[in-house]
């Protein structure tokens, strides 16, 4: 995992149903997310990835919208922590959301 990652406090109980991450290309530039990209969740000091931007492309002054649905709802059993890898993607805007359910 990369140094550049911002923590969020999640919610304790509930399920993930899914998750969202718009990404604004601010830059004249197109630029290319690694596999390592995309949105975590943190659970007893391990990471697991939510949401992978592997492959994905985000167009010189474009915004892209990627989402995940999951059918096999993630059910955290005590508190987590919700994370966004964004190492590589200087002059983006990054917009996570977490779609939980009870």
């Amino acid at each position: 995992m990369t140094a550049n990652k911002v923590y969020y406090p999640a919610f304790i109980g509930g399920r993930i149903l899914g998750v969202q991450l718009t990404i604004q290309n601010t830059t004249g530039s197109d630029i290319t997310a690694a596999s390592t990209n995309g949105v975590y969740y943190t659970f007893e000091g391990k990471d697991y990835q939510l949401l992978s931007l592997d492959g994905v492309t985000i167009p010189a002054g474009e915004t892209k919208i990627i989402n995940e649905e999951f059918r096999e709802y993630l059910i955290p059993n005590a508190d987590i922590k919700i994370m966004v890898d964004s190492a590589g993607l200087a002059g983006c805007v990054l917009k996570g959301q977490i779609l939980w359910g009870v």
